[in-house]
């Protein structure tokens, strides 16, 4: 499901976000009894089952980054001012997930600690300069130039300009589970 239309936010694009299943389930069967007129089977089964779903926000000029650098350009800032004003103040029982990447250029260490810091500067700027609640932001992480988060274009080289990124998901906060849980959801 989409972010609602009539928040008016026009700039922000959104996927149908992502599912993720995991869990376990064990079944153990066994016959206790067969004989020639009476067979006797037990069965018992155990499953658990984790489902989350997020909602990834694309910004339209994305937030992205010059080489090497973590410092939000005016666009960015722009866009992230709107989108904390029409969507984290309004929705503010949503969980915020901020996830900061990096090219290839460089080396892996300095790529990690500096994806770090492009999550980071979204983070602060929400809070500080958008006064989006701390509390809100449960989780700001770097993930490097590992290669299953690289853009790659249709030419299977990488995009490292689209690789210099931070991605926000917005996910159901635990106490929205737990009031949809308890049948109280508004």
């Amino acid at each position: 499901k989409r972010l609602p239309n009539f928040t008016g936010f026009g700039s922000i694009t959104t996927n149908l976000g992502e599912v993720s299943n995991s869990g376990v389930e064990v079944t153990l069967n066994s016959r206790n009894i067969n004989h020639e007129n009476f067979t006797w089977n037990t069965s018992l089964g155990f499953s658990y089952n984790k489902n989350t779903s997020d909602v990834k926000v694309t910004l339209d000029n994305g937030i992205l980054f010059a080489v090497g650098k973590y410092t939000l350009q005016p666009a960015a800032q722009a866009s992230l001012k709107k989108f904390a004003s029409e969507v984290l103040k309004v929705y503010t029982d949503c969980d915020v997930s901020i996830q900061g990447f990096a090219s290839s250029d460089g080396s892996d260490a300095t790529n990690l600690t500096l994806s770090q810091n492009r999550a980071n500067a979204v983070r602060t700027y929400l809070v500080n300069t958008c006064n989006v609640n701390a509390a809100q932001i449960a989780s700001t992480v770097g993930f490097g130039e590992d290669p299953a988060y690289l853009i790659m274009g249709a030419d299977g080289k990488e995009d490292r300009e689209a690789s210099r990124r931070v991605e926000i998901y917005l996910y159901a906060s635990q106490a929205m589970i737990d009031a949809a849980n308890n049948g109280t959801l508004e």
